[in-house]
């Protein structure tokens, strides 16, 4: 998604066809500042990371690209 809008769009159709197919779906946040020089990533990446089964990231990178602040503890499971 940090490519452009077509890689995003790309990104988006594919966890579409994931969810559509019953495909579990993991997104890994993997934030490189050098793409997103002066782009704000939120918008982009909330709306694929509220849709994921797991997110893969560190707190640095769910402080910057998500707006979340965590101290790293992992949420417990649902039941």
């Amino acid at each position: 998604p940090a490519l452009g809008d077509g890689p995003a769009r790309a990104a988006d159709a594919a966890l579409d066809a994931a969810r559509r197919g019953g495909v579990r779906v993991s997104f890994d946040l993997n934030f490189r500042p050098a793409l997103w020089v002066d782009r704000d990533p939120r918008p982009i990446i909330e709306p694929i990371a509220a849709r994921a089964d797991l997110l893969i990231a560190n707190p640095g990178a769910i402080a910057l690209m998500l707006g979340i602040r965590t101290d790293g503890a992992l949420p417990e499971p649902p039941e």
